[in-house]
């Protein structure tokens, strides 16, 4: 079953206001053409700012697939696999339990939530989420910590559960 990856409202609003910044950016640099100098450097900035933009949303996650074999993260860019037979549980995540969780490497709200991600209740983890509500932690045979977001969180491990 194919289960959608919605954005929150403070998701969208990260994004919106990123977006904003980074044309602005892009469009005020290359309006500079006079000077050779700044120009390179805006060209250089602005070419930085747009590969960080594209490669942001090709790695957000797009939507979740689980069948009887694996569930799928699907993105633009290598969706990532993890066979049924890997996942040792998985479970709701509330609020409580992702509070201070430090980003080691990841993105933080532009499209979502993913990357690497460490708190002290978990431990590492790597989340592919679009939104801070509707999270599972799926916990991995080789000790992974994995965070999804579904919209239809309650369906997915229903499915998890009935289908094992």
């Amino acid at each position: 079953m194919i289960y959608k990856t919605s954005m929150d409202k403070l998701t969208v609003i990260i994004t919106v206001i990123v977006s904003i910044i980074f044309f602005i950016v892009i469009m005020g640099g290359l309006s500079n053409i006079k000077n050779p100098q700044i120009n390179l450097f805006m060209l250089s900035v602005s070419l930085s700012l747009i590969l960080v933009y594209v490669l942001t949303y090709a790695f957000k996650p797009q939507y979740y697939q689980l069948d009887e074999n694996e569930l799928t993260i699907h993105r633009m860019i290598s969706n990532v696999k993890i066979k049924r037979e890997n996942i040792k549980s998985v479970e709701k995540l509330d609020a409580e339990m992702m509070k201070n969780t430090i980003r080691t490497f990841g993105v933080g709200g532009l499209f979502g939530y993913y990357g690497k991600f460490y708190n002290k209740e978990i431990g590492k983890m790597t989340l592919y989420t679009t939104q801070r509500v509707h999270r599972l932690l799926i916990k991995t045979m080789d000790d992974k910590n994995i965070v999804i977001s579904p919209d239809l969180s309650e369906k997915l491990i229903e499915q998890y559960y009935l289908k094992r």
